[in-house]
């Protein structure tokens, strides 16, 4: 192919972080990838420009509400962009490894998520709650969701399709203006509002461990995890409050915290998980070594403090954090050291490209 490789991304509302995650890379580094013969457009609707394209990359959330209300609309228009472009790329930007979108696999070339089960054949298996962890608490703690559902196994050549993208940690949502700096790319389309803001650290942590979770989720299978460390940390004596307070207040209780929790929400990865490394506060998390994640942020015992899935092990855990064990002040470091590597180095740019181009080969 001569010439650039002009690659058009139609996203949702960029209200959701989900589809900021997926624009901030591609448009902070918009000039990097020019230099590498890559050209990438935005688009927030659907017009004729869209398809003059060699590359369509389609955001989940776009599409989100209109499965159900305008399901054959949908199909209509994925169809017809497949046939205008060389090449269509679903980007599935849910938090969790799971919740495959199974009726669009026949439309595209590539089905993008932002996380994957680092073992691909668990994508040809059934799972309670359609994801590992929501079928793990069915299975073996009898737990149900009022409604019972499960995922559809994908056949050998849906699962080949499936490529690795890169997920919300590098939307640059982590500081306490964040939201007002996405409002602003919003209304002008200046792409340096989008460029990540580190956000200030106190060296003062007074707060042993910062506890405030939300636990409000309609599934069962999904909100059990936060309940059970709620519960335990009751029962250890650990405090906490369930008022909400303003975002400044929030961002300035973490930071001033040695470590905080992060269950598993709608998906593994959650946006707290990148406020703790941002600002050099020790993650403490369900193990997520079954995922394969860009960039690599997590490694067991590294750059977080992981805890099992049946928190046989949580109050262990808890015991020798608050034991103030200096390797923890490494391992918050070097998870923080590890972010910043991909979000606001000199190299950060060379990193994303380099997996960017690679989508085109694998």
């Amino acid at each position: 192919m001569s010439g650039p490789i002009k690659v058009s991304v139609l996203v949702g509302d960029l209200y959701t972080p989900n589809s900021l995650g997926i624009v901030t890379p591609l448009v902070i580094h918009r000039k990097i990838l020019r230099s590498y013969g890559i050209q990438i457009s935005i688009f927030r609707k659907i017009c004729p420009k869209l398809t003059e394209c060699d590359v369509l990359i389609l955001d989940s959330k776009y599409f989100r509400d209109r499965w159900v209300s305008a399901y054959e609309e949908c199909v209509e228009e994925l169809t017809t962009f497949k046939a205008q472009v060389n090449q269509l790329w679903w980007f599935n930007s849910a938090d969790s490894a799971g919740s495959i979108q199974n009726q669009v696999m026949p439309l595209v070339d590539k089905y993008i998520k932002a996380q994957l089960y680092r073992n691909r054949n668990l994508y040809s298996k059934s799972f309670y709650g359609g994801r590992v962890f929501t079928d793990f608490y069915h299975s073996n703690l009898g737990v149900d969701d009022s409604i019972s559902s499960y995922s559809k196994p994908l056949s050998i050549d849906e699962v080949s399709k499936l490529k690795l993208g890169w997920n919300f940690g590098l939307a640059g949502l982590c500081s306490q203006n964040a939201q007002i700096r996405a409002r602003a790319y919003r209304l002008t389309k200046i792409d340096r509002c989008l460029r990540y803001r580190k956000p200030r650290c106190s060296s003062d942590r007074g707060n042993m461990i910062f506890t405030r979770l939300n636990t409000n989720y309609s599934l069962k299978t999904i909100s059990y995890q936060r309940e059970r460390t709620l519960d335990i940390l009751r029962e250890l004596g650990f405090s906490r409050s369930n008022r909400r307070v303003s975002r400044s207040q929030f961002y300035n209780e973490l930071g001033v915290s040695r470590a905080a929790l992060s269950p598993f929400g709608y998906g593994e990865i959650n946006i707290r998980d990148f406020e703790c490394f941002s600002r050099g506060v020790l993650l403490i998390k369900p193990d997520v070594s079954h995922l394969e994640t860009f960039p690599s942020f997590y490694q067991n015992t590294e750059t977080y403090v992981p805890f099992r899935w049946d928190f046989s092990d949580f109050e262990e855990v808890l015991s020798m954090v608050t034991s103030g064990s200096s390797q923890h002040e490494e391992i918050a470091r070097a998870g923080q050291e590890r972010f910043l590597a991909y979000t606001s180095s000199n190299g950060s740019a060379e990193k994303f490209t380099k997996h960017f181009l690679n989508l085109f080969h694998v």
